[in-house]
């Protein structure tokens, strides 16, 4: 028997709705307590539903925990200042990157 596209893509977007509160549940135990954040974002290829065969421009935010050995994964259509701004709302430690401008004048 074989499944459509459509099917599951509609399985994959369920799954992924179901595992939202498991993903923001992460976020918030990965940032309880962090005195010390390494931060990357990477651009990486991503599928556009709205164009069949296109291909846009998406970026992976790798945020890491040394001293737990913890990684967190977020991804985010740009590699705006916002991206950052919001992961780091509430983490009041000292935070490593590259220098890339968005990281800059971040309360932290």
């Amino acid at each position: 028997m074989l499944v459509s596209k459509s099917t599951i893509g509609g399985w994959l977007d369920k799954a992924s709705s179901l595992l939202q509160p498991l993903y923001d549940t992460f976020k918030e135990k990965f940032l309880e307590g962090a005195t010390y954040i390494q931060a990357d974002e990477s651009p990486i290829k991503v599928q556009d539903r709205d164009k069949k065969k296109a291909l846009h421009q998406g970026y992976m935010w790798v945020y890491r925990k040394p001293e737990d050995k913890l990684i967190f994964f977020d991804y985010n259509k740009g590699r705006s200042k916002e991206v950052p701004e919001e992961f780091f709302e509430n983490f009041t430690g000292t935070l490593q990157s590259d220098g890339y401008k968005a990281y800059q004048n971040l309360t932290t």
